[in-house]
């Protein structure tokens, strides 16, 4: 089984102090792990970052460069090297775990997308709740270390589409774990490379098609909600359920009990870490994150 370094024992002396919580305005990169910065694409200089700090529609924001020769546009893909292979994304360590058991965990933000896609999925943006991530954080040049876990292991994510409520629906959903493993896993190309931003649901099947949970480990929300204005999102998990809100208004409500006969379902007792993932081929805008427990 793989795993992540672990974390340092508290019998050591060396106990981990909570971030939490965590407010990020995008004024600087401070506060989040930059994951395009730590793998070569594009043929540019080691270190080069995917993402650029700036106001959208009169708020300050996290988003894709799209100009110039660092432009990640022509490098959203998955299966050449030179491709940003789901590194386009920032992490949050939240240095102390958060006991799910006992607690509940609030993941707030604003987004904002450019334009909709009728199946939402070049706009795509992905919130993954990190149940094991590596004691010292995430460090470079870790993309073809397939022997480790050096991203992390999800436990619950949230997948926004930019979804225009056409015939390709483009709902967000959420769901359980990862992969084919029970204890969930980031996706891998082709035994090559981790692609750290990809996290496919359990159990197979077709999001939309296929029936929910507990016949299978998502639930999609009954409308799309992508939009070119400013909204409010939130993603809730407490001890016995998960939950999304746009604004103020409740669209999925999953079920978290300590034992289902969902497929390839685990109930995660902790989390470690948070991971954001922006899929590319549409721009997304990301501002006033908060993320905290009680």
């Amino acid at each position: 089984m793989l795993r992540s370094p672990a974390r340092s024992n508290p019998d050591a002396g060396t106990a981990p102090v909570s971030a939490l919580p965590i407010e990020d305005s995008f004024a600087d990169t401070t506060r989040f792990t930059d994951l395009s910065a730590l793998v070569s694409w594009g043929r540019l200089a080691p270190g080069t970052t995917a993402f650029q700090l700036g106001p959208h529609n009169g708020q300050q924001s996290i988003s894709l460069i799209r100009e110039g020769p660092s432009s990640t546009l022509p490098h959203a893909g998955l299966a050449k090297s030179t491709d940003l292979r789901g590194f386009s994304s920032i992490d949050y360590d939240f240095g102390k775990p958060v006991d799910h058991r006992v607690a509940t965990l609030s993941i707030e933000f604003d987004v904002a997308w450019d334009e909709f896609d009728s199946a939402g999925e070049r706009g795509k943006l992905h919130v993954i709740v990190l149940h094991d991530y590596p004691g010292n954080g995430v460090v470079a040049n870790q993309d073809q270390n397939l022997a480790e876990t050096p991203f992390g292991r999800p436990a619950y994510t949230l997948v926004l589409r930019n979804g225009d409520n056409g015939a390709g629906g483009g709902q967000p959903f959420l769901f359980y774990g990862g992969g084919s493993d029970l204890d969930g896993s980031l996706a891998i190309f082709q035994t090559m490379w981790w692609l750290p931003g990809f996290v496919s649901p359990p159990g197979g099947g077709t999001v939309g098609v296929d029936e929910p949970y507990p016949q299978h480990s998502w639930i999609r929300s009954p409308t799309a909600v992508a939009t070119t204005e400013w909204q409010r999102f939130r993603f809730v998990i407490a001890p016995d359920r998960m939950q999304f809100f746009q604004e103020n208004n409740l669209l999925i409500d999953f079920p978290l009990p300590r034992q289902s006969a969902a497929p390839l379902y685990r109930y995660f007792e902790q989390f470690e870490a948070l991971h954001i993932y922006w899929r590319g081929v549409h721009q997304v805008y990301l501002s006033n994150l908060r993320i905290a427990a009680q």
